[in-house]
């Protein structure tokens, strides 16, 4: 036997599919997505970076890393210690990156392959294309 509520169910469902659909029409066009604000401020963004899988097993001597800067002759070149802390040897790939004064990216090395003797050091030699690059980022992978 129907009840009184019954025949209120379909007009009441209604009205609120109609309510749902104006508010989601009268909000208007939606922006894109923002992006959040990096939490690492660039002057604590560290100069070598090192992919995590790796990150246990090569060590660099930030006391023999040697930077000459740029001069009117030539650009900025980087050399830095880099050595296996693993029982093997192990094939790496490296990328300088390269920044003016201001931070602006002003070239990249692309990435170069190398391979670590075991628990020996060996130099990464990175050379700027232009004598506007002041500043340098070095990241280091495991070879893909």
């Amino acid at each position: 036997m129907p009840t009184f509520a019954q025949p209120l169910r379909l007009p009441a469902t209604l009205a609120v599919a109609g309510l749902v659909f104006l508010s989601l029409g009268c909000s208007g066009p939606r922006p894109p997505a923002g992006a959040v604000a990096d939490p690492v401020m660039q002057t604590a963004y560290p100069a070598i970076t090192v992919d995590g899988s790796i990150q246990n097993f090569v060590a660099v001597d930030y006391t023999k890393i040697i930077a000459d800067q740029a001069t009117e002759d030539r650009p900025l070149s980087v050399q830095v210690p880099l050595r296996s802390q693993a029982d093997n040897e192990m094939t790496v790939q490296y990328q300088f990156t390269w920044f003016d004064g201001q931070g602006r990216q002003v070239g990249e090395t692309g990435w170069r392959t190398a391979t670590l003797p075991s628990r020996r050091q060996m130099q990464l030699q990175g050379n700027a294309i232009t004598r506007s690059a002041s500043q340098w980022r070095l990241d280091i992978r495991s070879a893909r």
